[in-house]
């Protein structure tokens, strides 16, 4: 079984979703596995993704891991709490992770190139979010990472992506999907962010992981741009 993490808020899983799911969050500086899993009727950023994720690999099996680094009330994470989650992914054979949050300060970059370097040395397949304004954000940029954002010109076919080529911002990936059902089933308005656009790249990647258990960081690449749209 393909072993996925989303790193973000907490989540109010799927209930449709038969898969396993396991929940943790960070205190005292350790990642820590929840006992009661999320069900209520709160929709936040991680139950959206989760629900991106979901609506986009009904008919696939992995096990979800998901790592709160952010909560409700203070809307941003930490740099020292997103390498923990990272470093918990690489301990406990992780395969694909889902990311939305990101930095563009330098010196957290330089923090967190360690971790992701060796994740990406054992395979370990990261996609991340762009900011909103597509400048260059860490971990999105970086080699090790598949960096995402959202069409919003609207020059892609809905419900596919486009592999770039030496982007002056490390941007890999832009892509268009619909997320009409999604709003209709958690009742709300989602927008156009580049972070929703992580789960449908996530699920793509799990599919061709899926059927070619080989695929990884070191040659992932060379799957996307062969299933890509060409601009």
């Amino acid at each position: 079984m393909i072993h996925v993490a989303i790193i973000d808020t907490y989540i109010n899983v799927p209930k449709e979703n038969e898969n396993p799911i396991y929940h943790y969050k960070i205190k005292k500086d350790k990642v820590v596995k929840v006992k009661k899993m999320y069900r209520g009727k709160i929709i936040n950023h991680g139950c959206i993704c989760c629900q991106i994720l979901y609506e986009n690999t009904r008919d696939l099996e992995y096990s979800l891991h998901c790592i709160e680094v952010i909560r409700n009330k203070e809307k941003k994470g930490n740099i020292k709490n997103l390498i923990l989650a990272l470093e918990w992914c690489l301990e406990n054979n992780i395969q694909i992770i889902s990311l939305s949050v990101g930095t563009r300060n330098v010196v957290d970059e330089e923090k967190l190139n360690t971790i992701l370097n060796r994740l990406y040395e054992k395979g370990v397949i990261i996609v991340a979010a762009f900011n909103n304004y597509n400048t260059l954000t860490y971990p999105a940029a970086l080699e090790s990472v598949i960096g995402v954002c959202i069409d919003k010109k609207e020059s892609l076919p809905l419900n596919s992506y486009a592999y770039l080529e030496n982007d002056d911002n490390n941007i890999d990936i832009i892509a268009r999907y619909e997320l009409k059902n999604v709003e209709k089933r958690i009742g709300i308005q989602i927008g156009e962010y580049n972070s929703y656009m992580v789960p449908p790249i996530v699920s793509i990647i799990l599919r061709i992981k899926a059927s070619e258990d080989y695929v990884s960081s070191k040659n992932i690449r060379e799957y996307l741009k062969k299933y890509s749209f060409k601009l």
